[in-house]
C-alpha cells in the first residue's frame, strides 16, 4: 500500500484515518479508527441495522471489563472523487489562515475537509485495549481520599470503562451511591438543572438522616459542557460536587480538563487544585492547577515538561504529599509567621521606649549596628535551617497516617488564626521584654547610678534576640544537633560581635564610627552589672513560661491529630496503636464556599421538615438523656467514682492516653450543659443540620474514644 493522506488524531475528533492506495489493483481506500461515540455516526445505515446491537454489547462488555476500546471502519473512494478532495485538501493544509485557525482550535477548512472524507463508512469491527495499572495505584488513591483530599477522575474512556476503573483504583466500592449525568438523558439545561437540585436535596436529605452512604458523580464531557454554558446550573454543580465524595468525569477531552480544573478554581478560590497525568492530552489540564505533577512513563514525556514536579511511578505521590508536602507546608508556615513575629517583637520594643520614655521624640536607645545585623546575623541561621531540616514525624508515620495531611488543608498552620496568634505573641513578649529591663536596671548601674541610654538599649537587645531564638526553639518539631549548636551559636555570637561594636578601634574609624554611636564601652559595663544578667534572665524566663504554658494547654486540653500521634509515638506505641488513636479525632474541614453556613448547612425549604413545640421538647429531652447517658459511660469506663475522684489505679499509669482523657472528664459536666443549650437553640431555630452535627462530634466521637480506651 502507499499511503497518501493522513488524517491526524486530535482530542477534538478522537478518531484518525488514512488514505491508501493498493499499489497492486490501484483501489483508492480510506481506513478509519476512533472512539465508538465518533464512528458510530459515519457508519453506514445498512451495517449499523446488521451489526449495531451486537457490536455495541461487545463494546459495553469489554467496557465492564475495564478495556480500551475503538471502532473501526473504512470505505472506497473513486479516484475522480479522491483527486478532487486531495486538491482541496492539500490546498488548505498549507493555508496559513487555515493553520492557524486549526491551531488555535477553531472552525476551519482542514478538518471540515477531513470529516467529509469520514463519512458511509463500511463497519470492519472493534478492538479492545487493556490499560494496566501502576502498583500502588489503589493504595495511594485511598490514602489521599483518607486525608481529605476531594479526588476526581477526569478521562477520555467511556463510561463502563471510566467506572471499572475507578473501582480497580479503589476510587469507588460496592457501598457507594451512583449518581449519573449523561448528554443522552438530559434534554437541554432546564432538565440538567432539575436533575442536579434533585441530586443535591437528596444528599443533604440522608446526610439529616445521619446514613454512612458514600456518594458518587458519574459525568460524561458534553454534560459537563452544558454546565460550563449555563452559569446559574453551574451554580448548583458546584454544590454538589461537594457533597459527593468522588467525580468521575469521562469522555472529557483535553480542553474539558483543562476547563473543569479552571472552574473549580474560579468557582472556589480558597480551593487548592493538583493535577496528575502522563500523557500530551494531561497537559491542558496540568497547567491549569495550582501545582502539575507529571509521571514519566510509555506516553512520553510532554507531561513531565510541563509540570511542576515530575514523578516516575504514580504511588510515589504519597511521599511528594504526605511527607515533602506536609513538612514543606508546616516548615513554611512557621518560618513566615517567625519573620512576621520577630519583626514586631523588635520593633515593638523601639516603639514602646519612645511612646514611654522618650516623650515620642524617636530617639533611639539600641545600637544602630543591632538592629540592622538582628535579621542578618542574630536570627538568621536557625530559621533557614529549621525550613530545611525540620520533620514532624518520620516518614514512615506521615505516610501511614494521612490524616496528619489535614493541617494543610484547614489551613490551622498558617491563616488568620495562626497570625493573630504570632502577632498577639509578639506584642505581649514586647512588652515584657521592655519593661522587664527598664524597671530591672533603675538606679542599677555602678554606685548606684544610672546605667545610661545605650546600656538600656543593649540589656533590651540581649533580652530580644534571646527570646526570638528560644521561640523558634519551641516551635519546631524535631531537635537535632545540627540545630541546636546553630540556635546556641546565634545566642552566643551576640556578645562578642557586641564587643567589637563597642570597641576603641570601631568607633574611631569612619566608616563604622556612624553604626556604633555611643557604643564605646557599654558591653564591658553591662556585663559587670548584676541587674543585667538578671533582668535578662527573667524576661526571658518569662516569655517562654508563657509558651510552655500555650504548648502545654494546647496538647492536653484539645484532642488535635498531630498532638495525639505525637505523644503515642513518644510513648513507643506501634503503627497501628497510633493509627486507631488518631480514627478517634473528629475531622476538622475547611469551607470553600464564600457563605459556608447558607452552602452547606442550610436546607431548601421543600426539605427542611416543620417542627411543632412538641417535637422540640420530645428532642431536647432526648439530647439531654443521651448526653448524660454518655457523662455517666465516661465515668464508669474510665474507673470514676464521684464528682473529683480520681481514676482507677490501673488507669491511673500517666500515659498519653489518660491524660488526654482525664483533661477531658474535667471538662465534662460544663460540657454537657453547654451541649443541652446548643441543642434547644438549634432545634428552636429548626435547624436539623446542626443536630446531626453536634450528635455526631459530641456523642459518636466520645462513645468511640472510652469504648476505644476500655478495649
Amino acid at each position: 500500500f502507499q499511503v497518501l493522506n493522513e488524517l491526524e488524531f486530535t482530542s477534538e475528533r478522537k478518531r484518525m484515518s488514512i488514505v491508501v492506495k493498493d499499489l497492486k489493483t490501484g483501489v483508492i481506500e480510506l481506513l478509519s479508527k476512533g472512539a465508538d461515540s465518533e464512528m458510530w455516526p459515519r457508519i453506514l445505515e445498512s451495517d449499523q441495522q446488521l451489526f449495531g446491537e451486537s457490536t455495541k454489547q461487545m463494546l459495553r462488555d469489554q467496557g465492564n471489563d475495564g478495556l480500551r476500546t475503538l471502532l473501526y471502519g473504512s470505505k472506497v473512494v473513486e479516484p475522480a472523487a479522491y483527486e478532487k478532495w486531495n486538491a482541496e485538501f492539500s490546498a488548505a493544509c498549507v493555508d496559513l489562515v487555515e493553520m492557524d485557525k486549526k491551531k488555535d482550535k477553531l472552525p476551519n477548512k482542514i478538518e471540515q475537509l477531513a470529516d467529509e472524507m469520514e463519512k458511509d463508512l463500511t463497519l470492519l469491527g472493534s478492538t479492545a485495549l487493556e490499560d494496566k495499572l501502576q502498583g500502588g495505584v489503589p493504595a495511594t488513591i485511598a490514602k489521599c481520599l483518607e486525608a481529605g483530599i476531594s479526588v476526581w477522575m477526569l478521562t477520555g474512556d467511556k463510561q463502563e470503562t471510566a467506572i471499572n476503573i475507578a473501582f480497580a483504583c479503589s476510587f469507588l466500592d460496592e457501598e457507594t451511591d451512583f449518581m449519573v449525568l449523561n448528554s443522552q438523558d438530559l434534554i437541554g439545561p432546564d432538565v440538567l438543572r432539575k436533575q442536579v437540585e434533585g441530586f443535591v436535596r437528596l444528599i443533604r436529605r440522608r446526610r439529616s438522616a445521619e446514613s454512612r452512604m458514600r456518594h458518587a458523580l458519574v459525568i460524561d464531557g458534553e454534560a459537563l459542557q452544558m454546565i460550563f454554558a449555563n452559569p446559574q446550573v453551574l451554580t448548583d454543580f458546584v454544590s454538589l460536587v461537594q457533597l459527593v465524595d468522588a467525580v468521575v468525569a469521562n469522555r472529557c477531552s483535553p480542553r474539558q480538563k483543562s476547563s473543569t480544573v479552571t472552574m473549580i478554581r474560579e468557582q472556589l478560590p480558597l480551593a487548592r487544585t493538583l493535577s496528575i497525568g502522563d500523557g500530551a492530552n494531561d497537559v491542558a489540564m496540568l497547567m491549569a492547577a495550582h501545582v502539575g505533577v507529571g509521571i514519566s512513563g510509555q506516553e512520553g514525556l510532554q507531561a513531565v515538561n510541563n509540570s511542576d514536579f515530575a514523578i516516575a511511578r504514580f504511588h510515589y505521590l504519597q511521599d511528594l504529599l504526605f511527607v515533602h508536602g506536609k513538612n514543606n507546608y508546616l516548615n513554611m508556615s512557621t518560618l513566615v509567621c517567625y519573620m512576621f513575629y520577630k519583626n514586631v517583637m523588635i520593633v515593638m520594643t523601639a516603639f514602646l521606649w519612645t511612646v514611654t520614655y522618650a516623650g515620642m521624640s524617636g530617639q533611639k536607645f539600641e545600637s544602630e549596628y543591632s538592629l540592622q545585623l538582628f535579621n542578618a546575623v542574630w536570627t538568621f541561621l536557625p530559621v533557614l535551617f529549621l525550613g530545611v531540616l525540620d520533620q514532624q514525624l518520620p516518614r514512615k508515620f506521615s505516610r501511614e497516617i494521612p490524616r496528619l495531611y489535614e493541617v494543610g488543608l484547614t489551613q490551622s498552620a498558617f491563616g488568620p488564626k495562626a497570625m493573630r496568634h504570632w502577632g498577639v505573641t509578639a506584642l505581649v513578649e514586647s512588652v515584657i521584654v521592655i519593661y522587664f529591663c527598664v524597671y530591672a536596671m533603675v538606679n542599677n548601674g555602678e554606685d548606684g547610678s544610672d546605667i545610661g541610654l545605650w546600656t538600656q538599649g543593649f540589656v533590651v537587645m540581649t533580652a530580644a534576640l534571646t527570646v526570638a531564638n528560644l521561640k523558634l526553639f519551641a516551635h519546631q518539631w524535631a531537635w537535632n544537633w545540627i540545630q541546636l549548636a546553630i540556635l546556641w551559636l546565634s545566642i552566643l555570637i551576640w556578645w562578642p560581635l557586641a564587643w567589637l561594636g563597642s570597641s576603641e578601634v570601631v568607633q574611631t574609624n569612619q566608616f563604622t564610627a556612624v553604626m556604633c554611636e555611643g557604643q564605646l564601652g557599654v558591653l564591658g559595663y553591662a556585663v559587670r552589672l548584676p541587674a543585667y544578667w538578671l533582668a535578662v534572665v527573667l524576661s526571658v524566663a518569662t516569655c517562654c513560661l508563657l509558651d510552655m504554658a500555650r504548648a502545654h494547654f494546647s496538647r492536653f486540653f484539645s484532642l488535635d491529630l498531630e498532638y495525639v500521634v505525637i505523644e503515642a509515638y513518644l510513648h513507643g506505641k506501634t503503627e497501628a496503636q497510633i493509627a486507631a488513636a488518631a480514627s478517634a479525632i473528629p475531622r476538622k474541614r475547611l469551607e470553600f464556599v464564600e457563605n459556608p453556613a447558607q452552602e452547606a448547612g442550610e436546607e431548601s425549604e421543600s426539605v427542611r421538615e416543620a417542627l411543632d413545640d412538641q417535637t422540640i421538647l420530645t428532642l431536647t429531652r432526648n439530647a439531654e438523656q443521651i448526653t448524660l447517658t454518655i457523662h455517666d459511660h465516661m465515668r464508669r469506663t474510665l474507673g470514676f467514682e464521684g464528682q473529683r475522684a480520681v481514676p482507677k489505679a490501673t488507669r491511673d499509669d500517666g500515659s498519653w492516653f489518660s491524660r488526654s482523657t482525664l483533661s477531658l472528664i474535667h471538662i465534662s459536666e460544663p460540657t454537657r450543659l453547654l451541649s443541652i443549650s446548643y441543642a434547644v437553640f438549634c432545634l428552636k431555630k429548626k435547624k436539623k443540620t446542626h443536630i446531626v452535627r453536634l450528635l455526631e462530634s459530641s456523642i459518636h466521637i466520645i462513645i468511640r474514644i472510652t469504648n476505644r480506651h476500655t478495649a
